[in-house]
């Protein structure tokens, strides 16, 4: 009687599975959970000094992690030690619970999609346990940018002003100025150095698409009203012929640049909020249109 093409005696007679063999599932499972384990200290190593932010969505399996935390149960992190979560509360006196080793936080992110009714509801139970900081999650996501900016203007009222609030996954130099101005304090975004990868780079005078033909012989700076390391030593030339050539030097170089913008524009947002003149900087901001279309 054959078996898959061999007769079921030559089944029988196969030799057993090595040891090596037999451990292989076990061993590839030890693999992933220590490569996860190093994906946690890493990320842990990366926010060292910052504010810890998104908590539940950015470490892995959030279903668990959410039941753990309903259930008032320590939710274990590379470098979090256990930390309990108590259960939801009305009192607003601090709950140094929240506060994490070290110099970081633990924020809160309020949801509720598009709905202004949800997203308050959220917002004031949260409120109620007093979190260091809080965030405003579930947004950039596809929606039209109108209603992004009309559910984080119904949320921030709601928000208490004396506590850090970070919008979560935005967005372009014009939005970050615009969502400053209804008092936002932090953002991030990945735009800056996944388009850097793709050859779009933001400058003061707009978008530059580097790859695009007319940069060939252009030996002015990326943007001349900028001084990282990048406008200071390389043309637009030379970086298009980085990026045609494939060089990997094309995205880093690419990629600071971006990273500096966005800097840069933060810097002139607080200092403008300094010198109380941020409304003229937003006006200047939207008439030189940082957001508008790539140059061809």
């Amino acid at each position: 009687m054959k078996c898959g093409g061999a007769s079921a005696e030559d089944v029988a007679r196969s030799p057993s599975p090595s040891p090596a063999e037999s451990n292989i599932v076990s061993h590839s499972e030890r693999l992933a959970a220590a490569l996860f384990a190093i994906l946690l200290l890493d990320r842990a190593a990366r926010s060292r000094g910052n504010l810890r932010y998104a908590f539940f969505e950015k470490v892995r399996a959030p279903r668990e992690l959410s039941s753990r935390a309903q259930r008032g149960n320590p939710i274990p992190d590379a470098n979090l030690q256990g930390i309990t979560l108590p259960p939801c509360s009305n009192d607003n006196s601090l709950d140094t619970s929240y506060q994490l080793p070290g110099t970081q936080s633990l924020f809160a992110i309020v949801q509720g999609g598009m709905y202004p009714d949800l997203r308050r509801e959220c917002a004031e139970r949260l409120v109620g346990m007093n979190f260091p900081g809080y965030a405003i999650g579930g947004l950039s996501v596809g929606e039209p940018r109108a209603l992004t900016y009309e559910t984080v203007q119904a949320v921030e009222p709601h928000l208490p002003q004396e506590k850090p609030r970070y919008l979560m996954g935005v967005g372009t130099p014009e939005e970050i100025v615009e969502y400053a101005g209804m008092g936002i304090d932090m953002m991030d975004c990945v735009l800056p150095t996944r388009a850097a990868r793709h050859g779009l780079l933001f400058t003061s005078e707009g978008k530059v698409n580097i790859k695009n033909s007319r940069y060939a012989l252009d030996e002015s700076p990326l943007d001349p009203n900028c001084r990282c390391r990048v406008c200071t030593r390389y043309s637009r030339a030379y970086l298009r012929h980085l990026y045609s050539s494939g060089e990997l030097l094309a995205q880093v170089l690419n990629t600071i640049h971006n990273v500096a913008f966005y800097l840069d524009t933060m810097k002139a947002v607080r200092h403008a909020i300094q010198l109380g003149e941020f409304s003229r900087f937003l006006s200047g901001v939207r008439a030189r249109g940082l957001n508008s279309p790539a140059h061809t």
